[in-house]
């Protein structure tokens, strides 16, 4: 079996693809946007290599839970440790009070093995806001650690039956019915399939399942498969970047196949081909240091996003080189020193390394708990830009009631379509112009710039965040059913000749970019004009923490432009391509941005109430260049049909 073999070199080079896939991804190449599922390939390598190394101990009659727990700690905890306390420093340097409270948060959970059930709570890991999260990364961690909590007691009781098809039947179980659990919830529960360790124990069972049922020797089958599955993962990280599916084959494509290319590379890593190719010294080098890499990668991004420049074209390559060259510190000077090898470790350096390692986690849990507890260090703040800043949870209250919280803005909590009220939220009077405005949050803040901008004309609203809009029928089965569900009602009962001249339609536009020319053609088949506005602006990070990370309004605007998130213009390029007629356009957006993208107005009010949406004087900044250019908007637009 493949657990009486020692090191296999081999493994080290698919460390150095995994990590050189998620470091491609986050350096932002766009034509390598898939290279997250690196990740996948540690889950499944970590069950091939703990399974591997659990059974031969419990053959050889030598597994110790203790001796087990001690490693795996001592391998795990120093270096992760010392990376969260030094992202806890530089984040009481760059960081404002609101993201140093969330980053203390955030080391007390990847301290205590926990990270992945924090995020699952908060905004999901691809949305804009994650950029902000020095330790996001440490979610899979967390997945690995609930892992080692649960494997070795698994794979004694099975062991303990003394049938090795019980073990491998056992293995089996585990992995189909994580798989199918995940499979079916992806599309209701997206962040649980994502984050929770029970929807990934199918990776891990999927690498014990190899470790177990292949032996390790070589041949040319072996050699297929693993260029094979290598070739299969390099394709997918292109691929995914581009793929336009979600639900069930998203999951499929995220999760499974990246899955099975790495079942297959472990099959045939011994091959004589595969065995030379990805045992070479650059590979290995890399793949020994993979763990470190992989930890100081993201918060190094994550500050340099926040305080610098990426625009240039050197900068993925610098931030790749500097990951590589930071992770080779923390590897030699800390994760290289505490590691335990060997079958039969010293006693004395096994407790030592336990030692330094639990100080260490009280360390920085206390460090998290006091930056968590005083609100982030407000002091570090400057006065004017503070007062500025705090002024958000006022700004938010003020936006929420004017766009009918829960009324006529649906947010995805427990609000339900029962809780749209028609006659608040789309009753025009007798005889009045109107347009509804529909969408995801920003059809909230067109609703307001609109109905402030022209008020002989009635505007309704149906906003439904955190939705993309489409057509019911584009939804795919089981996956975004509220969403769906809500925007039914919309176009069934809301988007009406008898009720409303024309649809404003305002959201995050995601391809495939036919959906909006779909939803065009359903508005002017009943005989009602279409209005398609660009995405707004929107930034990498909250607008109130650039102001208070900054020492003047001048430095905040600065700043801000670094972090406009441009693709999304690209986006409307694209979807402008796609769009019949491109007079039904209308650009939001170049009323944000003139010389600069404005965050802040000449009495010093924010302009925005987080990274994407608008305060109420954002608002009406926007409004006063609406009138100034676009006066006559809803006379000029093109009439239905």
């Amino acid at each position: 079996m493949a657990t009486a073999e020692s090191r296999l070199p081999s493994l080290d080079g698919l460390r150095a693809v995994a990590v050189g896939a998620v470091l491609l991804y986050h350096a932002g190449f766009g034509w390598f946007g898939g290279g997250y599922i690196g990740v996948d390939v540690f889950f499944v390598l970590s069950g091939f290599l703990i399974t591997r190394l659990i059974v031969r101990d419990l053959d050889g009659g030598r597994f110790s839970v203790r001796s087990f727990y001690a490693r795996r700690i001592a391998r795990l905890f120093p270096a992760l440790l010392v990376t969260i306390a030094a992202t806890l420093v530089a984040g009481v340097i760059i960081l404002s009070p609101d993201e140093l409270m969330r980053l203390g948060r955030s080391a007390i959970a990847a301290g205590l093995s926990g990270a992945n059930i924090l995020f699952y709570f908060e905004a999901g890991y691809f949305e804009p806001v994650a950029a902000s999260k020095p330790l996001l990364h440490t979610w899979s961690l967390g997945v690995e650690e609930q892992f080692y909590l649960v494997w070795p007691f698994l794979l004694m009781a099975l062991f303990a039956l003394r049938r090795p098809r019980f073990l491998l039947a056992g293995l089996a179980v585990v992995a189909f019915v994580s798989l199918v659990a995940s499979a079916v919830l992806v599309g209701a529960h997206p962040e649980a399939v994502f984050f929770l360790t029970p929807f990934r124990a199918f990776e891990f069972a999927a690498g014990g399942l190899v470790a177990l049922a292949t032996t390790v020797r070589p041949g040319a089958g072996r050699d297929a498969a693993a260029f094979a599955g290598v070739g299969l993962v390099i394709v997918l990280g292109v691929l995914l970047g581009y793929a336009d599916v979600t639900g069930a084959g998203r999951f499929a494509l995220d999760a499974v196949l990246p899955t099975l290319a790495t079942v297959a590379f472990l099959w045939g890593a011994e091959g004589t081909i595969a065995r030379r190719v990805f045992s070479v010294t650059p590979l290995v080098w890399i793949g020994r240091r993979s763990y470190s890499i992989y930890l100081v990668h993201w918060p190094l991004a994550v500050f340099w996003r926040l305080v610098g420049d990426t625009s240039a074209a050197w900068w993925p390559f610098a931030q790749i080189a500097a990951s590589i060259v930071l992770g080779t510190v923390l590897y030699e000077l800390v994760e290289r020193r505490f590691r335990v090898t060997g079958p039969s470790p010293q006693p004395r350096r096994l407790r030592w390394a336990l030692g330094v390692a639990v100080a260490l986690v009280f360390v920085v849990t206390e460090a998290g708990t006091v930056l968590w507890a005083t609100n982030g260090l407000p002091g570090r703040v400057e006065a004017t830009m503070f007062a500025t800043a705090a002024d958000d949870v006022t700004a938010r209250a003020a936006r929420m009631a004017a766009v009918h919280d829960r009324i006529c803005t649906l947010p995805p909590d427990d609000t339900t379509i029962a809780n749209y009220d028609p006659a608040v939220c789309a009753n025009p009077p007798a005889g009045q112009r109107a347009y509804l405005v529909i969408g995801d949050s920003w059809a909230g803040d067109t609703y307001l710039v609109l109905q402030r901008a022209f008020p002989d004309i009635y505007f309704g609203l149906m906003s439904v965040p955190g939705c993309r809009l489409r057509l019911p029928a584009a939804f795919e089965p089981g996956v975004g059913e509220r969403c769906r569900d809500d925007y039914a009602f919309a176009f069934d009962n809301l988007v009406r000749p008898d009720l409303f001249e024309g649809v404003v339609m305002s959201a995050a536009w995601d391809p495939p970019y036919s959906q909006v020319q779909d939803m065009i053609d359903l508005v002017e088949g009943r005989g009602m004009r279409a209005i398609v506005m660009s995405q707004h602006l929107s930034f990498e990070r909250r607008v109130p923490d650039i102001v208070t990370t900054s020492r003047s309004f001048a430095d905040a605007e600065s700043l801000a432009q670094s972090l406009v998130q441009h693709f999304r213009r690209t986006q409307d390029a694209e979807l402008l391509r796609v769009l019949r007629d491109p007079s039904v356009y209308f650009d939001f957006a170049s009323l944000q941005c003139r010389e600069i993208c404005d965050i802040v107005d000449r009495d010093g009010n924010l302009l925005f109430m987080d990274h994407i949406h608008l305060t109420l004087p954002g608002v009406d900044l926007v409004v006063q260049r609406l009138l100034e250019t676009h006066s006559d908007l809803f006379d000029r637009m093109p009439a239905a049909g």
